[in-house]
């Protein structure tokens, strides 16, 4: 029994434990389950609904913890036209045989995490905020075709960036591993395949010891034998590596 604020009590059932608390935060541990109990069996989607709602005036939530297996996505010339640098919704063009790419991974039950170095910020061509606008509407027409983006996250930042914020080296950027880290930290899973069209990507699997797909869409075809080499398959595009891998793939 977890006491949170003013007498409310929640009881987890061992499906649902506490196994992180602060003043000010608490992580929870979720195994797939049908049921938890606060004072009446409620649904896994209620749940996570209290435990918003009851956390929120007293607590943030740093994060749920499971095993889920992740899939992490490149966003420009994966799953969307690379047309530059991409500044508004409006030059958002979405590659076709994303949405069942996605679809399939989702109906297998992976994680979908898409990250992407955006050093546009770091060249003062568009803010933060913007690239988080575009994130958020590719998730909506992506969610309008039954496919199900779990997370953005990307990295604003470019040593031979013009904004002095943003113009560092930092473990974010990929190939360096730290979206994915904060990926495992704050959705709880484990990475099983990156899917990208630059060198970055496919390193970047290196990096976390997970295959690495190179897809021939974007600036893929341009990539030189060494990167292709590299990648444990090469891809036509996200729906042929997608299948490549499930077909492959062993849990």
């Amino acid at each position: 029994m977890s006491s949170f604020q003013k007498g409310i009590y929640v009881e987890l059932s061992h499906n649902f434990q506490i196994i992180e608390m602060s003043a000010k935060s608490a992580t929870i541990f979720y195994t797939p389950s049908e049921l938890c109990k606060t004072n009446r069996l409620i649904t896994i989607v209620k749940f996570f609904s209290l435990a918003h709602r009851i956390f929120s005036s007293h607590y943030s939530i740093v994060g749920y913890r499971n095993d889920r297996p992740a899939v992490f996505l490149d966003r420009d010339g994966t799953i969307i036209e690379d047309t530059g640098f991409v500044s508004s919704v409006e030059q958002v063009v979405p590659i076709e045989v994303a949405f069942e790419a996605v679809r399939l991974l989702n109906q297998h039950g992976f994680v979908v995490v898409v990250v992407s170095n955006q050093s546009g910020v770091a060249r003062g061509y568009f803010d933060e905020k913007t690239v988080e606008e575009i994130n958020e509407y590719i998730e909506k027409i992506f969610a309008r075709r039954g496919a199900v983006i779990d997370k953005f996250y990307f990295c604003p930042h470019y040593a031979g960036g013009s904004v002095e914020k943003y113009a560092v080296d930092c473990p974010c950027r990929k190939p360096n591993t730290g979206m994915i880290e904060r990926a495992k930290r704050e959705l709880g899973v484990r990475p099983v395949l990156v899917i990208g069209d630059r060198e970055s990507d496919i390193l970047l699997g290196k990096n976390v010891g997970v295959p690495a797909v190179l897809v021939l869409t974007g600036i893929g075809a341009r990539q030189d034998e060494k990167t292709k080499s590299l990648a444990d398959y090469v891809a036509s595009d996200i729906l042929d590596g997608v299948k490549w891998f499930l077909k492959h793939f062993e849990r």
